[in-house]
């Protein structure tokens, strides 16, 4: 994105609304002012989008880009706020990915991970059913045998057609 003040990115203004709108149930930092929410489109994962220049931009990184500076790559925006409709730039601050993803749905680190007492198929997070990555990322022992098993049978079925088409 053009930094300018070009009547194209102009339009990106009638779609901020100022005030402090912050989804409940959230950790919200202490910060100076108040959130500037996005009432103009929202994708599928609750960001504001923006077209402009034929073509779409999330709305926190169009407002980001245009009044502070470029996103450095291999960053990423994380709302300060927790508030995924907030445009305000002193909300957001450049992160890597793994950061961000830290900081995640409380915005304290990766507390909401350690909550969890099950894996996304349901079983129980047990001494005897979990080990730890070297990433230092829970796995369900239950969940890896199943897709192991289900890796082998593929593989299986592939040598199968290998020696079929031989």
């Amino acid at each position: 994105m053009k930094k300018g003040k070009t009547p194209d990115a102009q339009r990106m203004w009638k779609f901020i609304k100022y005030g402090k709108t912050i989804p409940k149930g959230k950790l919200i930092p202490k910060l100076e002012t108040p959130c500037w929410n996005w009432t103009g489109a929202i994708n599928e994962k609750g960001y504001g989008v923006f077209h402009y220049d034929s073509g779409t931009f999330k709305a926190h990184r169009f407002v980001y880009e245009y009044l502070v500076d470029k996103i450095t790559e291999g960053l990423e925006l994380d709302h300060l706020c927790r508030n995924k409709k907030c445009v305000n730039p002193e909300h957001l601050k450049p992160k890597p990915h793994i950061e961000n993803v830290r900081a995640g749905i409380n915005g304290s680190d990766d507390q909401w991970q350690r909550k969890k007492t099950h894996c996304k198929n349901g079983h129980k997070f047990t001494i005897k059913n979990t080990r730890i990555t070297v990433r230092g990322i829970r796995v369900c022992i239950k969940c890896a045998v199943i897709h192991g098993k289900k890796s082998n049978e593929r593989a299986k079925a592939k040598r199968k057609l290998m020696v079929i088409a031989i």
